[in-house]
């Protein structure tokens, strides 16, 4: 790695970490809620969706449907044993933990930065053997249920942990101020337009994409676009930002 110089990677999860398909909240839906909570959740995607997949879901609307999804979590009896039976085949990119493993031998501190839930990303992670906080990576930053009963149910969250698409920006320059780095020194990897602010420079933001039609469709918010289905274009991308690592 060049002498002196900083660096920190915040990665997103959903689609990202996790190959493209079925996100976590879906596999929790349909796997770990009763058909009430199923019902209640479905609606909930049937009416943001539209407006999602046409880009014009607002801040409000966005931090709605986290919102509604939690409650719903909680309202209907998740616990975390019900969630790790749903997401026990929830598998990671081939070569994620190899580029983990670089990032740590460069000394680079790693943070996941998601629209998402912060127990069921840690889940996923320790079925696929790492652990948070550890030497792979130092942070989740993503809404965090507060309590469990001794049951090990979930009822309350944290208001403050939300991480919004809108808001990817700012938890990374949160993530890069307590490791001491500057904010241009932030590369970023991401799979959807939702990362479009994750990181801060746009040539040092990454997305994986699908298809050659989604990388352009990502191009404008990102540096650089791989379509791949593994992780070795990341890796590779990281360690020309990086320069030599021993």
């Amino acid at each position: 790695m060049r002498k002196g110089k900083k660096w920190v990677v915040v990665f997103d999860f959903d689609g990202t970490f996790t190959p493209k398909g079925k996100s976590l909240f879906v596999m929790i839906d349909e796997r770990a809620l009763p058909s009430e909570g199923l019902k209640a959740q479905q609606e909930i995607y049937a009416h943001f969706i539209h407006k999602a997949l046409a880009g014009k879901l607002t801040a409000s609307e966005d931090k709605s449907w986290l919102l509604k999804s939690i409650k719903n979590y909680l309202r209907y009896g998740l616990t975390r044993e019900k969630a790790r039976t749903a997401l026990s085949d929830a598998s990671l990119r081939r070569g994620v933990r190899e580029c983990l493993e670089m990032l740590r031998r460069a000394k680079v501190p790693v943070a996941i930065i998601s629209y998402g839930i912060a127990p069921l990303i840690e889940l996923v992670l320790d079925e696929n053997g790492i652990t948070v906080p550890g030497p792979l990576i130092r942070h989740i930053y993503a809404a965090k249920f507060l309590v469990e009963t001794k049951a090990g149910r979930f009822v309350g969250y944290d208001r403050q942990s939300l991480v919004l698409q809108s808001t990817k920006g700012e938890w990374s320059r949160h993530f890069a101020d307590a490791c001491g780095v500057p904010y241009r020194n932030i590369l970023a990897v991401g799979d959807s337009g939702g990362d479009k602010k994750l990181g801060y420079l746009k040539e040092n933001r990454l997305a994986i994409a699908k298809n050659p039609e989604q990388a352009a469709e990502l191009a404008p918010y990102m540096g650089t676009v791989a379509v791949t289905e593994d992780f070795g274009p990341v890796t590779a991308w990281l360690r020309s930002k990086l320069g030599p690592i021993k």
